[in-house]
């Protein structure tokens, strides 16, 4: 008997789990207050409902439902982890700018059609991300005015990739169908004469 996956992904039955889920929890916190709080709650209720939304993006092969379930579920379990550990936010915040990175980079990878235009930003914002997080925890200790300077300096460099990996399939795309058009005017124009 095969198992029919359409019966799981249905909308009704999605939000009806999604609603006894969120019942359970809010009674579980008003049960217990103090060891269950709303953040952890609502952290856990958005957490189930990115991985959700990433593998309908994995069964349907959407890149945009792939990338924003991913990147918000793994922001989502690092919030819980920050707050369950009792982490400093102010110290390792850049360490959500990593989640959307690696949620781009993950679509990526899963996806048929890999464009690098979403490849290059993605990395360029977990370098960011990573050069940020080396100051908001005093490994590196220098003034904001060569942060910004050394942040342009990557974003030129990051877009003349970007321009070099994808200029040249649009431009061999353009000569090639300008010459497609020219040929078959050169065709008709030798048809016309006979």
């Amino acid at each position: 008997m095969k198992f029919d996956w359409k019966i799981i992904f249905s909308y009704r039955r999605i939000i009806g789990v999604y609603l006894i889920l969120a019942g359970v929890l809010v009674a579980l916190n008003v049960m217990f207050p103090k060891t269950i709080n709303s953040f952890v709650v609502a952290l856990s209720i958005l957490l189930i409902l990115s991985v959700d939304i990433m593998l309908r993006g994995l069964s349907r092969k959407q890149f945009g439902l792939i990338a924003s379930g991913s990147s918000v579920a793994l922001a989502s379990l690092l919030g819980l982890i920050i707050f369950l550990l009792h982490w400093p936010i102010e110290k390792i915040w850049p360490l959500f700018g990593f989640c959307a990175s690696l949620g781009f980079i993950f679509s990526f990878l899963v996806s048929d059609k890999r464009r690098m235009s979403l490849l290059i930003p993605s990395i360029f914002i977990g370098l960011m991300s990573a050069l940020i997080l080396c100051f908001t925890t005093d490994f590196i200790n220098l003034n904001s005015k060569y942060l910004l300077f050394f942040s342009v300096a990557l974003l030129l460099m990051l877009s003349g990739i970007l321009m070099i990996c994808q200029g040249g399939h649009h431009d061999d795309n353009r000569n090639s169908e300008e010459e497609k058009s020219k040929k078959q005017q050169s065709e008709g124009n030798n048809s016309n004469e006979e």
